[in-house]
């Protein structure tokens, strides 16, 4: 099985590295709006700051967004678990979940993860307020939504469907384990539940889907390396790869992170790609204007250009911005 040679960078610390505003955490892009569907309604849900401290009175506002269009009494309850991305109509205006909704007298919901999007338990994102942030907690909102919403007029009998990709997904699955007795069924995509430091399968999966062009990202890679061995190589790869300063090499922070973002360049195309779009990647990679790999891949890292390319640095001083207005949080 090919594996790309990025890999040996050592994933582990280089998926610690990966700076956000580089690779986009959340679903693939949403379906289109079916034509039968009404406005979206934004709404909020008052939630404890921390679920399991009966001493800890603080609430904050937890969104979610609603769309009841083809609701009947008890008709089931659609929701969308929200992760690490902001929330958005899309998801209850078109797709599976809407089609269900649809074909069951359903009605679709759709929450907002604690410290994504707009919905922050607390002031700023100092260290100690981060104590509030886990997988826990945010089931404990949702269950606490779900109680909510069966309170109401036409949801008392409704059986609770939920629903959820990537991050999202292993919240379906630990919603339904975990609390049997709100959720009756939960539809999981893509959910990496087995928790791994050096989860080497996704790489794996990346290279299956770029088959046709996988040798010329390893042969451009290669060539990063040698050339990262000598003073005038590292001067031409600084220059090529638009850093922001010349790439210290002994610093292993600096390259594990400018390696990871080769990676993630490839590996955003393919987990919010399509067929037709991956051909395209490979069209790319594969242009005979170029008269090597390592150009090749020079011109796909660099084009679109988002700006230059940071260190190490850069990307902690990005995580320990505290504001809720920094972006933090929103990917």
């Amino acid at each position: 099985m090919k594996l790309l040679v990025i890999l040996f960078a050592c994933v582990a610390l280089a998926t610690a590295l990966s700076k956000p505003f580089e690779l986009r955490h959340g679903l693939p892009p949403p379906p289109p709006a079916d034509r039968q569907a009404r406005p979206a309604v934004w709404l909020t849900f008052t939630a404890q700051q921390d679920n399991f401290d009966n001493d800890n009175n603080e609430v904050w506002n937890m969104r979610y967004i609603a769309n009841d269009q083809f609701h009947t009494p008890d008709g089931p309850i659609f929701i969308m678990l929200g992760a690490e991305w902001t929330i958005e109509p899309s998801y209850v205006q078109g797709g599976l979940m809407f089609d269900m909704a649809r074909t069951h007298g359903g009605a679709m919901f759709y929450t907002e993860h604690r410290y994504y999007g707009k919905s922050f338990p607390v002031d700023d994102l100092s260290t100690n307020n981060l104590r509030f942030l886990s997988t826990e907690q945010a089931l404990e909102d949702v269950a606490e939504f779900i109680r909510h919403l069966k309170m109401s007029e036409g949801y008392h009998n409704s059986k609770v469907v939920v629903v959820g990709g990537s991050y999202g997904a292993n919240m379906a699955i630990w919603m339904r384990a975990k609390y049997p007795e709100l959720v009756h069924a939960a539809w999981s995509s893509s959910a990496p539940v087995l928790a791994k430091v050096d989860f080497s399968e996704y790489a794996e999966v990346v290279s299956q889907s770029l088959s046709a062009c996988t040798d010329i990202i390893r042969n451009g890679v290669d060539e990063v390396q040698r050339l990262l061995q000598t003073n005038y190589g590292i001067q031409k790869v600084s220059y090529d790869f638009d850093f922001c300063d010349t790439l210290d090499v002994n610093n292993f922070g600096d390259t594990s992170y400018f390696y990871k973002t080769i990676f993630n360049k490839v590996a955003s195309e393919v987990q919010y790609g399509s067929t037709a779009s991956l051909n395209a990647v490979c069209d790319r990679l594969s242009d005979p204007t170029f008269a090597s790999d390592y150009e090749r891949l020079v011109v796909f890292y660099r084009f679109p250009s988002s700006g230059c390319v940071g260190d190490y640095n850069d990307v902690l001083a990005w995580y320990r911005r505290i504001g809720l207005d920094t972006g933090n949080g929103t990917y």
